[in-house]
């Protein structure tokens, strides 16, 4: 259904692997596989993720290059964080063509502390969008008081790529290998990552930026897993490719394992490890987490039925979470909606918006590469201690054999040998 369609997709910041711009790649991938044209438009871009658009064959335009787009080179313009090309605000203010692009607007968090997912520039998504998207209905509810009631809404639940469902080696019955996936790992999973090893002898890693691996997710890891503990993105592989996940994380503890009770209240807040008064640790407004023992015994006890819950349901969480399926219902019935010409007044007011919003990518890029050092001088940090500790263990060890009763007396009975060499010298 895309073939040939030209898609412009916007993305504040290319850099690290996180939610929002692993969703940009891939949406672009699905769209390539389907002979779509797309062009990724991004504020700043660098490694790591650069590599991975580029290996992907996708074209990406940073704002310093200040690419001349016209609204007539785009059949669709999906935006995220309201950041939109200022050649193609400038085009908004001209004598409009007949032919225009529908505009999407996507909206991936409703936290005061990530604005710019909100509709942060006045007015410009009310007078542009023919479709508003959002992952959940907890975002939907927090910013709907911003938007015009009549334009249409549909869910983009983080979804995922169809080869997740194709799982060829499945969970096993008895919990052996566990992932956890987040780059900002509680200090009670990491305790819970220890008795589950110690204890139970069941392996963990963890992958994320700063940890043992910081790679993309994908099927060829998910498949070494008996089951992932996460939040958000990384939720949807699990869900439809049959993997039990315990759904927990820094910011505000989580449910635990997903199952036939808590599902629609996670499902609800994004998997995002947030809640609410239905689960059991929040009381009185405040988040009480979980111990370690408790996050390990949940584990150990709770594997089964979030293994069964998982298989029960995995058809109908690939028509909510794939790709596939998602994609053809976002776009059915979409079309250009009637769009008025900017004023030069607000026309200004947006450019300058744009224009700060691109300073604060970029200089958020910077942070980005600072904390990557930052990380990295940590591990190698990590390892010249531990090199330590072991040339410590070292010498101790060879002080106690140059102090040990069979040393001396070994010494004492080569002592001729050593003042006859001494001699012949």
């Amino acid at each position: 259904m895309f073939r040939n369609k030209r898609f412009l997709i916007t993305q504040p910041l290319i850099r690290g692997i996180n939610g929002s711009t692993v969703v940009t790649l891939e949406l672009v991938k699905e769209l390539l596989a389907q002979e779509a044209k797309v062009t990724v438009y991004t504020c700043d871009h660098a490694e790591p993720s650069k590599s991975f658009f580029k290996k992907a064959g996708i074209k990406v335009n940073a704002a310093t290059e200040n690419p001349n787009y016209k609204l007539t080179d785009f059949d669709y313009i999906w935006v995220h964080s309201q950041i939109l090309p200022l050649s193609i605000i400038n085009d908004l203010s001209h004598k409009l063509p007949s032919k225009l692009p529908a505009f999407i607007f996507l909206h991936m968090s409703g936290m005061d502390w990530i604005p710019d997912e909100k509709p942060w520039i006045f007015n410009l998504e009310n007078q542009l969008s023919s479709l508003s998207l959002f992952i959940s209905e907890e975002v939907k509810d927090v910013n709907k008081a911003f938007l015009d009631p009549s334009i249409p809404t549909k869910f983009y639940r983080n979804p995922a790529p169809d080869s997740f469902k194709n799982r060829t080696k499945k969970p096993s019955n008895t919990l052996r290998n566990i992932l956890i996936v987040s780059s900002h790992p509680p200090k009670e999973i990491l305790e819970a990552k220890k008795i589950l090893s110690d204890t139970h002898h069941i392996n963990v890693d963890i992958l994320g930026e700063g940890q043992e691996k910081y790679q993309l997710f994908n099927k060829n890891i998910l498949e070494k897993y008996d089951a992932i503990i996460t939040i958000a993105k990384t939720v949807p592989y699990c869900l439809i490719s049959g993997t039990p996940v315990y759904v927990y994380d820094t910011y505000g503890g989580g449910p635990g394992w997903l199952n036939q009770k808590n599902f629609d209240q996670a499902k609800y807040r994004n998997f995002s490890g947030y809640q609410n008064n239905t689960y059991p640790n929040y009381e009185g407004g405040v988040f009480h987490f979980k111990t370690a023992s408790q996050i390990a015994q949940e584990i150990i006890n709770g594997y089964q039925d979030s293994l069964a819950f998982h298989k029960q349901n995995i058809s109908s969480f690939f028509d909510d979470f794939s790709l596939s399926s998602v994609l053809p219902i976002i776009f059915s019935n979409l079309h250009p909606r009637r769009l008025s010409t900017f004023s030069p007044k607000y026309t200004e007011s947006v450019l300058s918006a744009q224009r700060l919003a691109t300073i604060r990518f970029q200089e958020g890029g910077k942070l980005y590469e600072r904390d990557e050092i930052i990380n990295q001088l940590k591990q190698e940090n990590s390892i010249l201690n531990q090199r330590n500790h072991e040339l410590e263990n070292y010498k101790q060890n060879t002080e106690a054999v140059f102090q040990s009763k069979s040393y001396r007396m070994f010494d004492k009975a080569i002592t001729p040998y050593k003042i006859i060499r001494g001699r012949k010298k």
